[in-house]
């Protein structure tokens, strides 16, 4: 047996040395970011080996006699090791939350929430009924017919009833075609009531807290979701989740990482776990399985069926969540395999179930999702854009985090691309902004060619290893310790991702037999969305020519989308209608959808209409 110990966090773990280290690093709670979930190809679970033996993949071994850096998911101990682990190894940490312009509009009424103001009689030898048979016959006039009490509600009747000489507020949340008594407190403390809305992503966990009765955003917080450890992708997860024990393990990750969400975004608003009342989640097909602890493996597999797209209500205590002990947690109602309630819930916060002209919605994180709807019909599908969107797959990508490239300019008297960095850090790669922007730009500027191609002649293309590449930014003007450099082989990745998403909204539109000069709105959902360059979306082809069309970035949709189902019954209604609507379109199987793809695989695309 040997000891591995995690500087800075002290822990010290037992292990045989069967295990290589991202695993370890799993097994004692440490996170690790790891992309291509442990196959050594995205290079991101670095860590940095003080003392020991290691040996990797091959049973090479390597004494560790200083700040070694080495993959985790690629070696194993063979003593007793002590490492270090970076910053920019670790997954889970707060950022900050971009805008949603969605979540500052007012939900439509009525609000599921209702506090309602019961007087009762005290009960006497003659008036002797139970206590909830006395709330029902003295509140009959004013709470609903159909009222259920939750269990914790009746625990805590008694003594709120005495204490407050029988005069009682009582918490109701509507529930489909019933009501549920969630809490009781005496009238005249009007206890506030308050929810979780809550946005759980592939790549990002979003959290907000929400007031029941105005439907006001108080706090929001995000991070990034824990199971990246797990792998960058829906399938890498669907595969990690197969190997035994690892769905319960990913499933109490992303649990307990919302949970302490929740916790620090109760202290900064003042608020009380047991005046949160209930919450709502929504997050594509995969995501839902893995938090709810239902295995995802038939997604991927032929006929591509996932065990639910409606999730039942549940106790939100039971799911983790901080909030009173019967609040009803909501599951966002998914479509398909791979269009999820994050599609359902977003799309009509966005008003896409009521759009009187075409509209496109467009959220590229690390699925590509598209929805295009009308009048009478709505359509969606999910593309396989792949991760690039948000720097997977690409030498020099990583996510839009302080220090990633996010939009660049063309400097005409020096010949070369200007960069611009999140928060003006110095830069560490490029997120998925900054790659449309670096393509369209050198493509503007003829350093690439239709097909793609880097001008072996163009300033600052020069040969790398194995092939051409493109200097955007210098090592001293970097914080690494090399040029950062634009590939070839990421420019051909980039264009099989946009020519993916241009293809699905061609077949989307062939569906439906409309042109695009008929879409009226175009909105880009997402933190990717929100940082979007539209004109240099058009120059690569990712999109077509907008000619004028209101082109929108709304941020997180899906977040909004969770607050809308979890404060309006009216939105709830719509976004369980609209998502029934729905006709997911599978475009693999669609003729037209591959003669869109080899079409729009070129820059910025040849015209297929």
């Amino acid at each position: 047996m040997y000891t591995v110990c995690f500087l800075p966090d002290g822990l010290e773990i037992r292990t045989t040395g069967s295990d290589d280290f991202l695993s370890i690093a799993r097994a004692a709670g440490i996170l690790l970011d790891a992309g291509c979930a442990g196959q050594g190809t995205c290079r991101r679970c670095r860590l940095q080996g003080l003392s020991g033996t290691i040996s990797d993949a091959d049973g090479h071994c390597r004494v560790l006699d200083g700040a070694v850096d080495f993959l985790a998911c690629l070696h194993h101990p063979r003593s007793d090791v002590t490492v270090t682990i970076p910053e920019r190894t670790r997954v889970g940490e707060i950022a900050a939350l971009p805008d949603s312009l969605l979540l500052k509009l007012s939900p439509e009424p009525p609000l599921a929430h209702q506090r309602i103001a019961v007087d009762c009689r005290p009960p006497t030898q003659d008036d002797n009924l139970d206590d909830l048979t006395r709330l029902r016959r003295d509140g009959g006039s004013v709470l609903p017919a159909d009222l259920d009490f939750a269990p914790s509600t009746l625990a805590e009747l008694p003594g709120v009833a005495r204490g407050a000489s029988w005069k009682i507020d009582v918490h109701c949340l509507s529930i489909g075609s019933r009501s549920l008594a969630v809490a009781t407190n005496p009238a005249a403390e009007r206890v506030p009531a308050y929810g979780w809305a809550v946005d759980i992503g592939t790549t990002t966990i979003a959290v907000a807290l929400v007031d029941l009765g105005s439907g006001d955003v108080l706090a929001t917080g995000v991070g990034l979701n824990p199971q990246l450890s797990w792998g960058a992708d829906v399938i890498s997860r669907i595969v990690a989740a197969e190997i035994p024990g690892n769905l319960e393990r990913m499933s109490l990750a992303v649990r307990e990482f919302i949970c302490t969400m929740q916790q620090a975004l109760l202290r900064r608003a003042n608020v009380q776990r047991g005046w949160v009342l209930s919450a709502a989640v929504a997050g594509n097909t995969t995501m839902m399985h893995l938090f709810h602890g239902v295995p995802p493996g038939y997604i991927r597999r032929a006929p591509y069926v996932p065990a639910f797209t409606s999730y039942p209500v549940v106790d939100s205590a039971l799911s983790g969540m901080c909030c009173h002990p019967g609040a009803p947690l909501f599951t966002c109602p998914a479509v398909s395999s791979y269009v999820g309630g994050d599609i359902t819930a977003g799309a009509v916060a966005c008003g896409l179930d009521e759009a009187e002209e075409p509209a496109l919605l467009l959220d590229l994180g690390t699925n590509g999702e598209v929805v295009l709807s009308g009048k009478e019909w709505a359509l969606c599908a999910s593309t396989s854009a792949g991760p690039c969107f948000e720097g997977g797959g690409i030498s020099c990508g990583m996510r839009a985090e302080h220090g990633a490239i996010s939009s660049v300019g063309w400097d005409e008297p020096h010949q070369r691309l200007v960069c611009t960095t999140i928060g003006q850090a110095k830069a560490r790669g490029v997120c998925g902004s900054g790659l449309i922007s670096s393509v369209g730009a050198l493509f503007t500027a003829s350093g690439i060619d239709r097909s793609g191609k880097l001008n072996a002649g163009f300033p600052r293309v020069r040969r790398g290893e194995d092939e051409l590449e493109y200097v955007l930014l210098e090592a001293s003007e970097t914080a690494l310790d090399h040029d950062l450099v634009l590939r070839q082989s990421d420019i051909s990745t980039f264009i099989h991702s946009k020519a993916a998403v241009y293809a699905g909204i061609e077949t989307l539109l062939r569906q439906v037999g409309i042109p695009w000069e008929a879409v009226g709105r175009v909105i880009f959902a997402g933190g990717f969305g929100a940082a979007i360059d539209v004109d240099a979306a058009v120059a690569v082809g990712l999109l077509p020519k907008t000619d004028g069309k209101q082109v929108t970035s709304v941020g997180n949709a899906s977040l909004a989308g969770a607050r809308l189902y979890l404060v309006s019954a009216a939105g709830r209604q719509r976004i369980d209608r609209f998502g029934a609507s729905l006709t997911p379109i599978e475009l693999s199987a669609v003729p037209e959808f591959m003669d869109a793809f080899g079409a729009a695989a070129f820059l910025p695309h040849t015209e297929v209409r």
